[in-house]
């Protein structure tokens, strides 16, 4: 009974484990530098001193697809957002500052809508959920700083340090 149950928690603690670092993105500190700009899909990158943290979504030419998705910033908090002014009808981006969170849909057809959220200071972590029309966001569509690094899945955390 006693060997069961050791083998019991041993493969709870794998499954916890595997869980915890696939969520995890490939980086080790905040992706700096902006990623090309013709790169399609969702591109993430944080200023130097890790306050400004952006987001750029841009498709093809006249092809539509709606990018929406949560932040949630930890060790930091967020003070507000610019280039949310620009966005354009059934574009959201609203901020939570009891949650520390941001909930975001854009709607990008044959071009590109960028959004900067500003912080107090650089975070202790930065997690992202992202979904592309509807579905959980294929992470090779997802661009991290300039060196396009991807996460694996759509549903990551990025350190800030």
């Amino acid at each position: 009974m006693r060997t069961t149950n050791i083998r019991i928690h041993c493969f709870l603690l794998v499954i916890a484990s595997a869980t915890t670092m696939s969520v995890m993105s490939p980086l080790s500190a905040a992706p700096q530098g902006k990623p090309d700009k013709n790169l399609k899909g969702l591109s993430i990158w944080a200023d130097e001193d890790g306050k400004t943290w952006h987001i750029k979504t841009h498709t093809k030419s006249g092809a539509f697809h709606k990018f929406a998705g949560r932040i949630e910033v930890g060790g930091s908090k967020i003070t507000g957002a610019t280039g949310i002014d620009k966005l354009e009808r059934g574009d959201s981006w609203k901020i939570d500052f009891a949650t520390n969170t941001v909930n975001f849909s854009l709607n990008t057809k044959g071009g590109w809508d960028t959004v900067n959220m500003i912080l107090t200071r650089r975070p202790k972590t930065v997690t992202y959920d992202i979904h592309e029309d509807g579905q959980p966001m294929n992470p090779e569509r997802i661009h991290l700083g300039h060196d396009n690094h991807h996460p694996t899945r759509s549903h990551f955390t990025i350190p800030g340090k």
